[in-house]
């Protein structure tokens, strides 16, 4: 039964969602989703009688294509919701395996220490001392263009990174009462580890992790923008920024728009990732 005293509170927490990323977050999945059945053209249909036509608000463009069309009269709305697909596509698995194998090491050397604190700590070290760009590049050429290799790229960057702030986070918590009371009473270390301080640091690692999708879609359209992506055909964002980098002057629609896309994307994430440190953090909370 709620009471008239929790009214309020639920109102005041649901008008302090950040809705705006969120709305903008939840269009990306739902393209990813549902690109397909959404799109009103195919995005890999030529139409050379209708290349660099502007979109609909400019003089001589059309509502058929509502943002315009490419160099090679491929729909640029179609190839944005196609692209949103592998934006969603690569940041979820990046996000996933990386920040999944940095959370493991992260606690596994700040809880046992020693050698294996050592070992970790050294791999994250020689990780991290590479630029990401150019790591990544090295990677994507290595193994050939790919959806599956821009995300192995991606995760051999995130992972020190999340172990670092992880073993970060172990070090502080492992000395709590509860921890050592674990200890006195024999628990195993894996028990410990799960039971006692993985809840301890979990709220650490979601921020992270929120923070710093941004951050990777970046990555990925940077490296659709050198080349070193998926395959060219494949509609992405970056890819399509670079596809009309020689038509700025006259098409400038071709790049801008992806590029405004990309923008939000990464706004609403990075805002939602401040807005769950402050939810997240006890110190933050009462701001």
């Amino acid at each position: 039964m709620v009471t008239g005293h929790e009214r309020p509170v639920s109102r005041h927490t649901l008008r302090n969602l950040p809705w705006v990323p969120m709305l903008i977050m939840g269009a990306v999945v739902f393209l990813a989703i549902f690109a397909p059945w959404v799109v009103p053209h195919d995005p890999e249909a030529q139409s050379l009688p209708d290349r660099r036509m502007p979109p609909f608000w400019v003089e001589s463009g059309s509502f058929r294509h509502v943002l315009g069309t490419d160099s090679l009269g491929r729909d640029i709305l179609s190839r944005m919701f196609y692209g949103a697909r592998i934006t969603a596509l690569v940041a979820a698995g990046a996000l996933m395996l990386g920040g999944g194998i940095g959370l493991t090491l992260g606690i596994l050397a700040g809880y046992l220490g020693g050698k294996v604190d050592a070992l970790v700590m050294r791999a994250v070290d020689a990780t991290m001392s590479f630029p990401t760009i150019l790591f990544a590049l090295v990677m994507a050429v290595a193994l050939g263009p790919g959806l599956l290799t821009i995300i192995v790229a991606l995760v051999v960057i995130v992972w020190a990174s999340y172990a670092r702030i992880m073993r970060a986070d172990v070090l502080s918590v492992r000395h709590r009462d509860h921890v050592i009371a674990a200890t006195a009473i024999g628990c195993s270390h894996f028990r410990i580890m799960v039971v006692h301080i993985l809840p301890m640091v979990l709220n650490t690692f979601l921020v992270v992790l929120s923070l710093n999708a941004g951050q990777l879609i970046l990555t990925e359209a940077t490296l659709s923008f050198l080349g070193a992506g998926v395959p060219p055909d494949t509609p992405t964002w970056g890819a399509m920024v670079a596809d009309g980098r020689r038509y700025v002057a006259t098409a400038w629609w071709i790049s801008v728009v992806p590029g405004i896309a990309i923008t939000l994307v990464v706004l609403a994430l990075n805002l939602f990732g401040d807005w769950l440190r402050d939810r997240l953090d006890p110190r933050l909370r009462g701001r």
